[in-house]
């Protein structure tokens, strides 16, 4: 069976730099709930395509603000927020999925020899853990350490 279906939607971006030091980074989509609906055509109306017809978020924001200290360290703050998607959802009980997540980034330029570095501390969500990838995995909170070296 030969199945096709459209999804209509509204996203916008928008960036900004209040300051020479600093950016914000925002982003906005809306889907499936706000009467942006999916046209579904030969689509079975079954289980097996509940992923599929709820794979657009109802909706999901998103916003990013780095800013470089006087210092020369750049600081990164990144948060996310989706409501209402199905890519890690129950099919059999209809329950839609949301997620949010908090990322923290600290980092330093620098030079190692002749080579320029950066060493970097990242933690990533600093919230609770969500489905991610699997109904059985769960992105918990993290840390790790970087460093980039360039020639």
């Amino acid at each position: 069976m030969f199945a096709c279906f459209t999804t209509d939607g509204l996203e916008y971006q928008v960036t900004w730099r209040p300051t020479a030091a600093t950016q914000v980074f925002w982003n906005q989509t809306w889907g499936n709930s706000y009467g942006l609906d999916y046209k579904l055509t030969n689509l079975p109306l079954d289980k097996h395509w509940f992923r599929v017809i709820h794979a657009m978020p109802e909706f999901a924001s998103a916003v990013s603000v780095m800013h470089t200290l006087a210092s020369g360290l750049n600081l990164s703050v990144m948060y996310s927020r989706s409501k209402g998607g199905a890519l890690m959802s129950n099919p059999e009980t209809g329950d839609l999925n949301s997620a949010s997540r908090l990322d923290l980034r600290l980092a330093k330029a620098l030079r190692w020899g002749r080579h320029k570095a950066e060493l970097a501390l990242t933690v990533q969500n600093l919230g609770s853990p969500y489905k991610d990838g699997s109904s059985s995995f769960r992105f918990e909170q993290r840390a790790m350490a970087s460093l980039r070296l360039e020639d």
